[in-house]
């Protein structure tokens, strides 16, 4: 199947989150061809698979469910991309959302508008927190929300693996 982008979400114990995930990139507004690869990084009771596998099945999603049998973050990471790699050979951006957050309507448009305008190979979008627990509202000014994301421009570091676009080149670039 020939994508423009692909939309990687690993998922770790949060079946609920990941098909509140899974639900707003349903709702994108964008004429992209998209496909999203959830990458289950709990390998024994796979309940993020289990929620997120009958979306697919019955072709509201358009992409895979896999299991990363490697724990952690960076393991299911690693295992969506070059998944997305082997099974997308066509796609431009690579983009990632955590299975605890949510897209706007616009987000993989202008994520990947952004790429294309500014000519930035890695993009990372603001993440704006959320918390349950009102105690932890004092997160909010920590790096991983608060600057550089005020304004679109060139930063010195991203400080988050969620909410990120990536460059089909520097995927091949970095090799597996």
């Amino acid at each position: 199947e020939t994508v423009e982008a692909v939309v990687t979400l690993p998922t770790f114990k949060r079946p609920e989150q990941v098909l509140e995930t899974l639900a707003s990139l349903r709702a994108q507004k964008t004429d992209r061809r998209f496909a999203v690869i959830v990458m289950e990084n709990e390998a024994e009771a796979r309940a993020g698979a289990k929620a997120a596998l009958p979306l697919f099945e019955r072709g509201e999603m358009s992409g895979l469910v896999i299991i990363a049998h490697e724990r952690g973050n960076c393991s299911a990471y690693n295992a969506g991309w070059q998944t997305a790699i082997l099974q997308f050979p066509d796609f431009r951006h690579l983009l990632v959302i955590d299975d605890d957050e949510i897209a706007e309507a616009d987000w993989l448009e202008r994520m990947c508008k952004a790429s294309e305008t500014l000519g930035a190979d890695i993009v990372g979008g603001p993440q704006v927190p959320v918390f349950a627990d009102p105690a932890h509202a004092k997160w909010a000014e920590h790096p991983v929300f608060a600057p550089p994301y005020r304004e679109t421009g060139r930063v010195a570091a991203l400080y988050s693996s969620g909410n990120l676009l990536v460059g089909r080149n520097v995927l091949t670039a970095m090799g597996p």
